[in-house]
């Protein structure tokens, strides 16, 4: 089970997260720059979105995927990944964007 935890403080803020991903999973800490937006849509996991630019950020990232499992971006906006059952079967749904898709793209 996912958990997340945010405590604000005077003198900054502490933000962690632990992860129900499989123990053999690999995930990357990854630093990506900020990015103008741009002509040509971004390919997130299994969609194209509307490239709107990004701001420069630090995420922890599955090797199979776009989206990012929790990170903070130049701001200081901290986001985390938490499961949410939305479907019986995410194999019978359409493409769409996964959470973790959606993480990256308020981070960015």
């Amino acid at each position: 089970m996912c958990d997340a935890v945010c405590v604000r403080r005077p003198g900054g803020m502490l933000f962690a997260k632990s992860s129900d991903r499989p123990v053999d999973e690999v995930q990357v800490l990854r630093w990506l720059g900020r990015r103008p937006p741009g002509h040509d849509p971004v390919r997130a996991t299994h969609v194209a979105v509307p490239d709107a630019g990004a701001a420069a950020l630090l995420g922890s990232q599955p090797l199979w995927m776009w989206g990012l499992e929790h990170g903070i971006n130049e701001h200081g906006v901290a986001i985390g990944n938490e499961k949410v059952w939305t479907v019986d079967d995410p194999r019978a749904a359409a493409p769409a964007l996964l959470g973790m898709d959606l993480v990256r793209l308020g981070l960015e």
